[in-house]
């Protein structure tokens, strides 16, 4: 048995090749791959030390005009500490097709091949799949939460809603932390169309979250600060919902309040499941 462990824990570390030849390391793999008439290119990084087999896998999308070569140093610790699999795509021309104009795209589609390459690749744990991003990619993230049912739990930062979406209640129940900046001039906080895209307040997104998951929609304060303010919303059916207010931030964060953020959401990613 020990020699079986040995094993699982060497193939993991290389990511032993199952099908087509290629094969991943320890630390951060530079991919392209061909989808939808164009070559995709992401990163994937993998811990230094084997955890739990099948692991399970974290997406980070970064914002407009944006580029995924900020998550390799930014998530090195958390992903050697949980003992899971970054992959950080990036969108084509450094946006996301989340339904704002940014592109056409079929990036849904591309998230849904990567997790069959990976999968082809190297152990991975389709029920414990994640995705962070930030404004466009945090967008996404949102889109994929109502179209899809790939990812257990999302964290979206500074991304919203547009006027009039919804999720559906045919949609999978999905948990949500959603990190919002209480003076964001770009996704305002109460809602409105300062660059020309009409979003939705954050407090009606996320009771349509909370109604959607069978959660109370009356939040309740788990911590307040003048920095931050905790909502939760409680007595949901499976899935939680949580809002994390930052209340002095706009759009753009600085590196100690994304260094603050990151191990937040990894611990809310943790254990959740589909």
């Amino acid at each position: 048995m020990k020699n079986v462990s040995i094993a699982l824990a060497i193939c993991f570390i290389l990511s032993c090749d199952k099908k087509s030849g290629n094969e991943l390391s320890s630390g951060v793999n530079s991919m392209t791959i061909s989808f939808g008439g164009l070559n995709r290119t992401f990163l994937v990084q993998l811990p230094a030390v084997a955890g739990v087999v099948p692991a399970p896998v974290v997406f980070t999308f970064h914002g407009g005009q944006g580029t995924n070569s900020i998550y390799p140093d930014a998530l090195e610790d958390l992903i050697n500490e949980h003992h899971w699999i970054g992959v950080y795509p990036q969108g084509v021309n450094g946006f996301w097709n989340s339904d704002i104009g940014t592109s056409t795209a079929n990036d849904t589609g591309l998230i849904r091949e990567i997790v069959q390459w990976l999968d082809e690749r190297t152990s991975i744990d389709k029920q414990r799949i994640y995705a962070l991003g930030f404004s466009n990619g945090a967008i996404l993230c949102h889109k994929m939460a109502r179209e899809s049912d790939v990812f257990a739990a999302i964290a979206p930062v500074n991304g919203s809603w547009l006027t009039g979406q919804t999720i559906a209640g045919s949609a999978p129940e999905i948990s949500v932390f959603q990190v919002s900046s209480a003076n964001d001039e770009i996704v305002p906080y109460s809602g409105g169309a300062p660059q020309g895209l009409n979003f939705q307040s954050v407090a009606a997104m996320m009771n349509g979250y909370a109604t959607h998951n069978g959660c109370s929609t009356a939040p309740q304060t788990l911590d307040s600060t003048t920095s931050i303010t905790h909502f939760q919303f409680s007595a949901c059916t499976s899935e939680e919902v949580m809002l994390y207010r930052l209340n002095n931030k706009t759009h753009f964060l600085d590196d100690p309040t994304w260094a603050s953020l990151y191990p937040l959401i990894f611990n809310f990613f943790d254990g959740k499941s589909k």
